[in-house]
């Protein structure tokens, strides 16, 4: 499709245009338009000033990203407002790409969309946006993902020709599990008002994927104790979906080893936290995101799923930052991501809050951080009271009391999140 971008969109001129651009094979043309422009803004400092508003280009950005057309194409009679168009398309376009631009308003689902081209429906010209690099502002905001140099013989995949090799290192915030199959590195950031784990995990066909893990006897214990009697070598607090059957929520599509344990499921509106987005897993590797609603049991069970979970949002997918409308989606809470950056590679983020010195991380700012790294697709987990990092059976992360005056343990669990087990 298209999207034509135009001053004062009458039907009779939509028609004209319409009809020209269809000589040209663009014949699915969506109009997009403002006539508040008056002629005393004829030119380019004024028109500037009153039409490329925030208020606009984010009005223009949130359709772009609905509709996602192949084009944006500019055309206008009048020669002062043809060639600023031309410059506003490229605003809108870079509005599109950069999540500074939404509305609260906004009803249906975005993503970060980048546009192919920009034509100029009166000379042909086609033009590819300057776009923001939003990888590059995020990573100056966060940092260089850290690396550990190793005085062993490894592949080419990065993976030891046998054997395993364990790292601790606390002080600089660095811990290593190597093997011929699995590589895990986890490491420990921080930036003014922000502590932060990042757990870089890759995996060989075959191997161990990510799995939910449950305690003995489905008690709840402390986190870091089913993997210690699992002998998990990662893991991550899950979706917690136990607390939702217990004060009589919505649960979601929760699925355990391959047996469906709850269906109830529903489409959300975007602002319910959680609104249950489902993450799938099987034992190859599959790592799907859905919408609330979108899957149900007999389909993710034909798909192979091991496990489903029942949280979200949905922070990235198909490399697509999403934009969330959750009023809740500033605030800055410990927090748990899980992200895959591509086929046997995931990202893991884990945030401290609650503390003097690490406030938490906001939902936005935890997708922006995601995507800084990579990831294709990430996914929030259950957060807050329930965050935790266990390394071998040893949890790194802390979380603060809500009055953010001290520090205590995760809640107990049944199961996590894990991949991996010791040999």
């Amino acid at each position: 499709g298209t999207v034509c971008i135009l001053w004062k969109t009458s039907e009779k001129k939509q028609n004209r245009v319409r009809a020209m651009l269809s000589e040209h094979g663009l014949t699915e043309v969506t109009f997009l338009g403002f006539s508040s422009i008056q002629s005393k803004h004829l030119n380019h400092e004024a028109l500037d000033r009153h039409w490329a508003t925030k208020t606009n280009l984010s009005r223009i950005a949130s359709q772009i990203r609905i509709l996602q057309p192949e084009r944006l194409v500019v055309y206008s009679k009048q020669e002062v407002i043809h060639s600023y168009l031309l410059i506003f398309t490229q605003y809108c376009a870079n509005a599109a790409a950069d999540p500074g631009y939404r509305l609260k308003t906004q009803k249906e689902d975005e993503y970060l969309f980048k546009l192919p081209e920009i034509v100029d429906a009166r000379t042909g010209n086609v033009t590819i946006p300057e776009l923001p690099d939003l990888e590059e502002r995020y990573r100056e905001a966060y940092g260089e993902p850290s690396d550990v140099a190793l005085d062993l013989e490894v592949d080419e995949e990065g993976f030891l020709p046998e054997g395993e090799y364990v790292l601790r290192q606390e002080e600089d915030g660095q811990w290593m599990y190597l093997s011929d199959q699995l590589r895990i590195l986890v490491t420990r950031h921080a930036k003014p008002g922000l502590i932060w784990f990042e757990a870089d995990v890759k995996r060989k066909d075959g191997a161990d994927a990510w799995r939910v893990i449950r305690s003995t006897n489905g008690k709840e214990v402390r986190p870091e104790a089913i993997a210690q009697e699992n002998g998990t070598i990662l893991a991550i607090n899950a979706d917690y979906y136990k607390y939702r059957i217990v004060y009589h929520m919505l649960v979601g599509l929760i699925i355990r080893n391959g047996e469906l344990i709850e269906e109830l499921n529903q489409k959300t509106t975007g602002t319910a936290l959680p609104p249950l987005d489902t993450l799938t897993l099987n034992e190859h590797g599959l790592f799907q995101l859905d919408r609330a609603g979108a899957l149900d049991g007999k389909t993710a069970l034909a798909l192979g799923a091991r496990d489903v979970l029942a949280f979200g949002p949905i922070l990235i997918n198909d490399g697509k930052l999403r934009l969330l409308r959750t009023k809740t989606r500033t605030n800055k809470e410990p927090r748990t991501a899980i992200g895959e950056i591509g086929k046997n590679h995931y990202l893991v983020v884990v945030c401290q809050g609650r503390l003097k010195d690490s406030k938490g991380i906001s939902l936005d700012d935890l997708g922006c951080l995601m995507l800084a790294r990579g990831c294709k697709k990430a996914f929030n987990l259950d957060g807050g009271h329930t965050s935790a990092l266990i390394f071998m059976g040893e949890r790194l992360n802390k979380i603060g009391n809500l009055t953010g005056n001290g520090t205590t343990a995760p809640r107990r669990t049944s199961e996590i999140l894990g991949i991996g087990n010791l040999r």
